[in-house]
């Protein structure tokens, strides 16, 4: 209710107030304790927003505010579908999604605005092809860009970060702002808003003194995690697979580690919920195929915000290359283009072709001497599912098996 005292509101004003782990351990917890309740209703808004996209009332504003709240989550399926059910909302009211994802750059858990600007970001992709709606081109686009590059990029800017997703999501939203509005930003402007950046964000990183003492176990936020080795080891170019000793590497670890405590993860508080956690999501019950369920301990969350940070600050010094488009996806943990799911046609197959060849040759002259498959003839396609083209593909991969004839292949590209 909009005048009520213990609205979204109060709850805005009381979550802001808490460090990282005091509202982890309050209010993320809590969210964890009330997931089937709190999972259908966020499913209910997504829905409704999603089909009445011009209702917008003071009430659903702040509901739109409670939903931000819930991003401090753990629970990937249920973050994703709460940054899903605000890229909905903000399809009805662009500029008061913007609003909150300008104000989330206040809060301490880097969580919040990283999915804000995805879902800030989906809107925008989804809106700016829309030449009919004049006021979101000509003022609600431009004056949320003006305000990013003012948080983030300028000179001295209150807000700015070397979160690798929180910046590429502004950046990308200027850059598309521009091409409506090519004189909203200057040249030097243009230039403060693309990677790599020569200042900003937390750049004096410091050492964990329990580095070296706290390798895996239950006083560690690594654990068992495959995190340490792959993870973590992408920001060291030349580490080779499971060289804990390389020097590096060594010393990247001491700085997350440093970040993690710095955001207020301890053994002390986090040991009991995360052995939870983790004695949940190994029952039987709870192992899906996909990992998008998967809850995440405390110390993944905070390793993965000292991850990103990390990761930007580390291609701005030139350490490691920034992802090319095709590796966005390792990156992201959500398309912020939020697609909608196609419908299933089976009778329909773009590629008959057999690419196993003459099964009546030998195991071994297939290998040496069979002909390569042609992929050339689905490169360009003039017609899909009776959508007439032409069709281009970019991305994708063909793979083919026979177990009675131990054959098999892959093709990608």
């Amino acid at each position: 209710m909009k005048n009520h005292p213990l609205n979204a509101n109060f709850l805005d004003n009381t979550l802001r107030k808490m460090s990282v782990s005091e509202r982890d351990l309050i209010w993320t917890e809590w969210i964890r304790s009330e997931r089937p309740k709190i999972f259908q209703d966020l499913l209910a808004l997504e829905d409704k927003w999603q089909l009445q996209l011009d209702v917008r009332t003071e009430s659903e504003r702040l509901r739109a505010k409670w939903v931000m709240w819930l991003l401090t989550s753990t629970d990937r399926e249920l973050r994703d579908v709460a940054t899903r059910a605000l890229y909905w909302f903000g399809r009805g009211d662009p500029a008061a999604l913007f609003e909150e994802s300008l104000s989330s750059l206040q809060i301490n858990d880097p969580y919040v605005p990283e999915r804000m600007f995805a879902a800030s970001y989906g809107i925008s992709m989804a809106c700016h092809v829309n030449t009919e709606d004049q006021t979101f081109l000509s003022e609600i686009l431009p004056t949320y860009a003006r305000n990013i590059y003012v948080s983030i990029f300028a000179e001295n800017a209150p807000f700015s970060t070397t979160h690798f997703l929180i910046r590429e999501y502004g950046s990308r939203i200027l850059e598309m702002t521009s091409i409506h509005c090519p004189d909203l930003f200057k040249t030097e402007e243009i230039k403060r808003s693309k990677p790599p950046f020569q200042e900003g964000g937390l750049r004096d990183w410091g050492k964990s003194e329990n580095a070296i003492e706290i390798r895996f176990g239950e006083d560690s936020p690594f654990r068992m995690d495959d995190f340490e080795n792959y993870t973590l080891g992408s920001l060291v170019p030349g580490r080779k697979k499971y060289d804990f000793n390389h020097k590096e590497y060594q010393k990247v670890r001491s700085q997350l580690l440093w970040r993690v405590e710095q955001l207020g993860w301890s053994s002390e508080q986090f040991k009991k919920i995360e052995s939870s956690i983790e004695r949940e999501s190994n029952f039987p019950w709870n192992r899906v195929e996909s990992d998008a369920s998967r809850i995440e301990r405390y110390g993944q969350k905070y390793l993965w915000i000292a991850f990103f940070e990390m990761s930007g600050l580390l291609h701005d010094l030139g350490k490691i290359d920034r992802p090319n488009e095709r590796d966005w996806n390792w990156f992201l943990d959500i398309d912020p283009s939020f697609p909608e799911e196609s419908e299933e046609s089976p009778d329909v197959c773009l590629i008959n072709a057999n690419f196993l060849g003459d099964p009546n040759m030998p195991m071994e002259e297939w290998i040496l001497h069979g002909a390569l498959p042609d992929l050339s003839p689905y490169f360009r396609i003039a017609e899909i599912r009776k959508e007439v083209g032409p069709w281009v593909i970019l991305d994708g991969y063909i793979a083919r098996e026979n177990q009675s004839r131990g054959r098999s292949t892959v093709c990608c590209g």
